[in-house]
């Protein structure tokens, strides 16, 4: 008891991991991380007067050529009039305060509709990133789209609420913003449901969702006037099941079960309950699997949108989702429950208390099922400034924390496979490299899917990181030879990167041994 009262004192003051929104937000003396802080240039629409001024915030009214300018919008006045001493202008005088002008729009078939804007000033953003790791301009619609086809585009500042969209199908949202924070929400008249959070930060991050229907929904977008941002629409590539919306899904997440063959003898039916920063690799572990000689792996995903929805205490205490994951596990066939590690307070031990419920029920089921807890990186990453303090305080986690609730669910369940997956580590590993200029398959931190390690601001897996974290899940998974597989379409691409990353996941995982080794 010592012993966890310690390693929760020592964590009180560190940043810590679990998934999509709240993780490591605290600091250490040993792994102190600082934020530049984005300055904000306000522009304001100012005219001048002959005779007499009329201030409202900051606008002031003239006669003559009463004029009143915002970012990308001009009122002039026809006929300005205006009495000396009153100081009133006329009612087709330049207006005082205008309301933000729409952002601008751009479209294909379907025909896109506008923008009303909930802001009164539009503000221009001097951004200060940390250099050489981020991008701090917005990408043109074009590469942000990557070959996509736009059906319809957005772009503007701040807070603002589109037209309902009257699209037909599946369609996917593609979002870039040069700072945060960010919402973006999806909404009818029945309800509203927020897709995408970035926290507050500077450099460019993008984000693309999964196949939603647009039909009668409008998007909501929540930003200060400081945050420029893109948005488009896109032809979804996403299958049928991966498919969520607004009466499909609750609280940004949803279900996708996998076709399981009862048949197969050496893939696991496998459940992964959690959220964004595991469900990529999950998805992906289905490919690998495929293209490594496992026969049958199958794989079912019950998500939700941010740590505070998707680790296992929130999705226990979710009474909607938990009915979902027990629904599956009823089946009474789940080979493997990989469930998301960390808590909303992640250095009190007691806050863990969800897993063992889940081992219970999940047992009750099927007594052979075998459990694994899969630890990711720290979110919104440009908060360390370094790498060696973005490792410092992953590996304080990792090794003080994570194999402490690993040690203790193993003391309980003596007879239970429980086994940790620790992509996390593939992040620490990536961007140490970078940093050291021995990563010449990005050029930056944050940035587009295919030319960094995190796709944005809050730290969502681009496509390298998207590899290498599914390499270390199959080989914490399934006993094979990475060396070797997966092969196919994916070893290709894998082999085509300059890194190793066949060998630097093997280095992860024997680092992981290693501690396992030396905690026995």
């Amino acid at each position: 008891m010592k012993k966890l009262l310690v390693v929760a004192c020592l964590f009180f003051f560190i940043a810590a991991c679990g998934g999509t929104s709240k993780t490591v937000e605290r600091t250490t003396k040993a792994a102190t991380t600082t934020t530049k802080a984005a300055t904000t240039t306000t522009k304001t629409a100012t005219t001048t007067t002959k005779t007499a001024t009329t201030t409202t915030k900051t606008a002031t009214t003239t006669t003559k050529a009463a004029t009143t300018t915002t970012k990308a919008a001009t009122t002039t006045t026809k006929t300005a009039t205006t009495t000396t001493k009153t100081a009133t202008t006329t009612t087709k005088t330049a207006t005082t305060t205008t309301k933000t002008p729409s952002p601008s729009t751009t479209s294909t078939t379907p025909p896109t509709k506008t923008v009303l804007p909930t802001t009164t000033v539009v503000s221009s953003t001097t951004v200060s990133s940390m250099p050489a790791l981020v991008d701090d301009s917005l990408p043109t619609t074009q590469a942000l789209a990557n070959g996509k086809e736009i059906v319809s585009s957005f772009n503007g500042n701040g807070t603002s609420v589109l037209d309902p969209l009257n699209f037909k199908g599946q369609y996917s949202l593609i979002i870039a913003s040069d700072s945060g924070p960010l919402k973006v929400s999806l909404e009818n008249d029945n309800e509203s449901r927020l897709i995408y959070d970035r926290p507050e930060g500077n450099g460019v991050g993008t984000y693309e969702t999964s196949a939603s229907s647009l039909e009668g929904i409008s998007v909501a977008i929540d930003a200060s006037d400081s945050v420029s941002w893109i948005l488009l629409v896109v032809p979804a590539m996403s299958s049928e099941d991966e498919i969520v919306g607004l009466g499909t899904s609750v609280a940004g997440g949803g279900t996708i079960l996998g076709e399981c063959d009862s048949s197969a003898i050496s893939g696991y039916k496998t459940l992964y309950i959690g959220h964004s920063f595991g469900k990529p690799f999950a998805e992906r572990l289905m490919e690998f699997a495929r293209n490594s000689e496992i026969d049958g792996h199958c794989q079912n995903i019950v998500f939700r949108s941010g740590n505070d929805k998707g680790n296992p205490q929130a999705l226990w205490s979710d009474e909607t989702a938990r009915s979902e994951i027990q629904e599956i596990l009823d089946e009474g066939d789940i080979d493997l429950l990989v469930m998301i590690c960390c808590s909303d307070t992640p250095a009190d031990i007691e806050s863990y208390w969800a897993f063992p419920k889940w081992i219970d029920y999940s047992l009750s089921r099927n007594s052979d099922t075998r459990f694994a807890l899969a630890l990711p990186w720290l979110d919104s990453p440009q908060r360390y400034e370094t790498a060696e303090i973005f490792s410092t305080v992953w590996n304080l986690l990792h090794e003080r924390i994570w194999h402490t609730i690993l040690d203790n669910l193993r003391e309980s369940y003596p007879e239970v496979d429980i086994f940790g997956i620790p992509h996390g580590l593939a992040a620490v590993e990536l961007r140490s490299r970078f940093e050291t200029g021995n990563l010449d398959d990005v050029n930056t931190l944050i940035g587009n899917n295919d030319n960094s390690i995190f796709r944005d601001g809050m730290g969502h897996s681009a496509e390298i990181l998207h590899d290498l974290g599914t390499l270390v899940w199959l080989g914490s998974i399934y006993d094979i030879d990475l060396s070797v597989y997966p092969s196919g379409n994916d070893g290709k691409r894998i082999d085509d990167y300059t890194v190793d990353l066949r060998l630097l996941a093997e280095s992860i995982l024997s680092r992981e041994a290693s501690i396992l080794s030396e905690r026995k």
